[in-house]
């Protein structure tokens, strides 16, 4: 049974972990993380990339509906890697 002691690595990291939560809650709102992080950047990439893979594996690929390569695609980037239907031949 893993026991975690605050004298480990593990405890040191949580409390990292527990201080960024804390400096992030002082910001005040949301307008003020995305202004210091700039993480709606990060957001708008992931999503301009989502969209594009899946509008090439629909015009390029089979006969899957969009959905279905949404799904795919965000399988794929989150390096899940289920093959949930088998590739046609």
């Amino acid at each position: 049974m893993p026991v975690n002691f605050p004298g480990t690595i593990l405890g040191y990291l949580r409390m990292l972990r527990l201080i960024r939560v804390i400096s992030f809650a002082r910001m005040g709102s949301f307008e003020d993380f995305f202004k210091k992080t700039e993480f709606h950047k990060i957001i708008i990439a992931i999503a301009i990339i989502i969209m594009t893979f899946t509008a090439l594996f629909y015009v390029f690929g089979t006969s899957y509906n969009p959905f279905d390569y949404f799904y795919f695609v965000i399988v794929a980037l989150t390096t899940v890697g289920f093959i949930d239907k088998p590739l046609k031949k």
